[in-house]
């Protein structure tokens, strides 16, 4: 969806936290959109170690796991966004300050 839309480039994908970090060590993208549930290495961990590593790359948290917002936040992502929300919710978020929904 993102590479439709302009000024996104798709540059790598993870399957786990652990691979999510090394990603983004080796790509060192503006902008990571992580799960929260997420095996070998949750979205929470990897985001808090993503924050504290890279604190300029924007995390994204995007999942079913509307609950742990809060935890995401406090991980140090900059938004949640849950997944199935419409995409320009998505969008705006990645661009912008959204937090919550």
């Amino acid at each position: 969806m993102l590479t439709t839309h302009w000024g996104f480039e798709l540059v790598g994908e993870a399957v786990d936290g652990e691979e999510a970090l090394a990603e983004v060590e080796r790509l060192q993208p503006d902008v990571v959109i992580i799960d929260i549930r997420m095996p070998r290495l949750d979205g929470i961990a990897a985001t808090t170690q993503i924050k504290s590593r890279w604190p300029w790359i924007r995390v994204v948290a995007h999942s079913l796991a509307v609950e742990s917002c809060d935890d995401a936040l406090a991980a140090g992502a900059d938004a949640f966004v849950p997944k199935g929300a419409p995409a320009d919710e998505l969008l705006r978020a990645l661009r912008s300050q959204d937090a919550c929904p």
